[in-house]
């Protein structure tokens, strides 16, 4: 599919173009310039853009989705132990839950670590969002996976693509059976669960920038943000009045937008629109109902656990 954002704002880590265009080919950014797109990339499938609307790239979110019903838990350990209970679909509908809420937030990219990754995968896929799903290894905070040798040689077989499967490793050891084109993501367990990237800015912009954009695109591989050939993850946000206005294209700068929560207007994630209008275009309210009526008994179950 062919996108364009043209007569756009374009702020990137440490550049900005005032009047200027973007434009994605299937899964990647072919071209960022400024001024009128060539006439050739005016046939696109999708133009999308116009005055007042700025294009940012694409956040990455470090979490535990399945977790997102019972995010009050205090205790990672804690809360890990109950998502580790939950049934393949209470785990499915949770990770979508999650996913519907990190997308239309501007998130364009997850890297979750689960007890239970496969739901967690194929909601992630049903999302629209692309990423990794991790299996914890070696993490003394949480409890081991069962044959996680096994479980990877499974998932590694049914996703590809722009989900995939691999290992978080806690420790210095590496087992030999991990395959050499496995994702292996050295580190801890995500310490502070971030549902919104915009507040997160609002702390500290270049950490956070480092943190959800720099960082784990060189993680996931998705090339420099909002360049030519690197994986189109980008959000388009609207600065024509509040929230996050900005008066003049001459102040536009990442602190700007910190600690404003901006009205987020499209969410492309692997060359895929997931949010467009402010809607999400695979998670529907339907499916919004059904999650609920399958966590139902899930949250009941654990309520005496809320806030623990």
């Amino acid at each position: 599919m062919r996108l364009l954002f043209a007569d756009v704002y374009i702020l990137g880590i440490n550049w900005f173009i005032k009047n200027g265009y973007v434009h994605v080919v299937g899964e990647n950014i072919e071209a960022v310039g400024e001024g009128e797109p060539p006439l050739e990339y005016q046939y696109a499938e999708m133009v999308g853009g116009g005055r007042d609307r700025l294009v940012v790239p694409g956040f990455t979110a470090y979490t535990i989705a399945s977790s997102y019903p019972f995010r009050a838990l205090s205790s990672l350990s804690k809360l890990y132990k109950v998502v580790g209970k939950l049934s393949y679909e209470q785990a499915y509908y949770a990770s979508l839950l999650a996913f519907y809420e990190l997308s239309i937030s501007g998130f364009t990219a997850v890297i979750s670590v689960e007890p239970n990754p496969e739901p967690v995968a194929r909601a992630l896929y049903d999302s629209g969002l692309g990423g990794v799903v991790l299996i914890p290894l070696n993490c003394s905070e949480l409890e081991p996976v069962d044959d996680p040798k096994k479980l990877l040689e499974d998932l590694l077989q049914k996703f590809k693509g722009r989900v995939r499967v691999g290992l978080l490793a806690c420790s210095s050891e590496r087992p030999s059976w991990i395959p050499e084109d496995a994702v292996v993501v050295d580190g801890e367990p995500p310490r502070r669960l971030v549902w919104n990237p915009w507040l997160m800015l609002g702390e500290n912009v270049e950490d956070a920038l480092e943190k959800l954009v720099l960082e784990p695109n060189k993680r996931l591989g998705l090339g420099e943000p909002l360049k030519p050939k690197s994986k189109a993850n980008l959000v388009v946000v609207d600065v024509s009045e509040p929230p996050a206005w900005i008066p003049s294209s001459e102040l536009i700068d990442w602190k700007w937008l910190a600690g404003s929560v901006p009205r987020v207007e499209t969410v492309v994630s692997w060359g895929n629109i997931v949010v467009d209008g402010g809607q999400h275009l695979y998670v529907g309210p339907e499916a919004c109902r059904k999650a609920r009526q399958v966590l139902a008994e899930a949250i009941e179950k654990i309520e005496k656990l809320v806030g623990g």
